[in-house]
């Protein structure tokens, strides 16, 4: 009786869990097409930031293979639960498990990335900023504008920060420090304040959630292997397969 009521409710576990791992992979293929078609606030903020663009551009395109991955994982658990066929269940655990330690790696790097962005964001922001030019439609000088029209900031910390650039003059900031209309009058006060805090608090403040987000779901993954393994054992003992 204890061996049945084990297998029966590791089989609802399954089945559960195979629903939310669909839900799961069709929200994450929804994700990786928005973030392939909106990419450019962050990209922003890598290049202002001076750093490489890769692991965001990378994002995109990882996170929609993950998605259509785990919804053809699922429908395999949902079928291997269903008809009781131990090839697809043993191979459905594999290949969750797998998933489970990318996943707690995923969340290792997402927090190492933002230790990075924390140690290196303000060195790097004076880099670009002191790049910055005038008049320019491309590269850190567009990202420059994009931000500060965006954020409404202007400088590093603090907008006399571009004075430390050769090609604004002494006492005058770029036009995009003065206001998001892109008519301003150049007399008008600038923003007074910096964007380090904001893009840095941005940037983190995604890459936390994501960590957050992968490694709850890991969790709910080890659930998944461990109701996987106690239903292929109760079932082998029980004679249940029926492959």
């Amino acid at each position: 009786m204890g061996e049945c009521n084990a297998y029966k409710f590791s089989r609802a576990v399954l089945l559960v869990f195979n629903f939310i791992l669909i839900a799961f992979g069709l929200a994450t293929l929804g994700i990786g097409i928005y973030a392939k078609v909106h990419s450019t606030k962050f990209d922003d903020y890598l290049a202002v930031v001076n750093q490489s663009n890769s692991t965001w551009e990378n994002f995109g395109n990882l996170a929609i293979a993950a998605g259509v991955i785990c919804t053809l994982l699922a429908v395999n658990g949902c079928f291997a639960t269903v008809k009781q066929h131990k090839g697809c269940m043993v191979l459905f655990v594999v290949l969750v498990g797998l998933i489970f330690l990318l996943e707690v790696i995923g969340a290792s790097l997402a927090y190492g990335f933002e230790g990075k962005i924390k140690s290196k964001a303000r060195d790097g922001m004076f880099t670009t900023l002191m790049n910055y030019q005038n008049d320019s439609t491309s590269g850190t000088s567009l990202s420059w504008d994009n931000i500060q029209q965006d954020l409404s900031c202007c400088g590093v910390n603090a907008p006399k920060d571009w004075w430390l650039n050769e090609d604004i003059q002494n006492g005058t900031y770029p036009a995009s420090c003065y206001c998001k209309a892109a008519s301003c009058n150049m007399t008008d006060t600038p923003f007074p304040v910096g964007c380090y805090d904001t893009v840095v608090k941005d940037i983190t403040n995604n890459w936390r959630e994501w960590g957050g987000a992968l490694i709850a779901f890991a969790v709910l993954q080890l659930i998944g292997v461990i109701a996987g393994i106690i239903f292929i054992r109760k079932s082998k003992n029980q004679g249940y397969y029926l492959a």
